[in-house]
């Protein structure tokens, strides 16, 4: 049986290493930062500890926004292949209400 990779499987493949290699390297490096200025301040596990909870927090926050915005494309792509292109409501309707806007004020003049 052959395996056959897509360019779409290897580009998840690579986000997905990135997103990994992200998610390690950060934290490490907050951490040294934070021994450095633990070595410097004489504070010695106090800057290492905070600084690396707040990269992994911040890594958190990062990775909850990513899923949550590649999710949503996910669904606009579903909803356009069973009914056409979706358009979104909010412009849409800031469009027809300057445009509506528009039209009454020069009416007045």
């Amino acid at each position: 049986m052959r395996l056959r990779l897509r360019s779409q499987d290897l580009q998840g493949l690579d986000d997905g290493l990135t997103r990994a290699i992200e998610l390690v390297v950060t934290p490490v490096v907050f951490a040294l930062i934070g021994l450095a200025i633990d070595s410097v301040a004489g504070t010695r596990p106090l800057f290492t500890i905070s600084l690396a909870v707040f990269s992994l927090v911040g890594q958190s926050v990062v990775m909850w926004y990513r899923y949550d915005a590649t999710m949503r494309e996910h669904e606009r792509e579903l909803l356009e292949r069973r009914r056409g292109p979706v358009v979104d409501v909010a412009v849409a309707t800031d469009h027809e209400t300057s445009t509506t806007r528009g039209g009454a004020d020069e009416s007045r003049r």
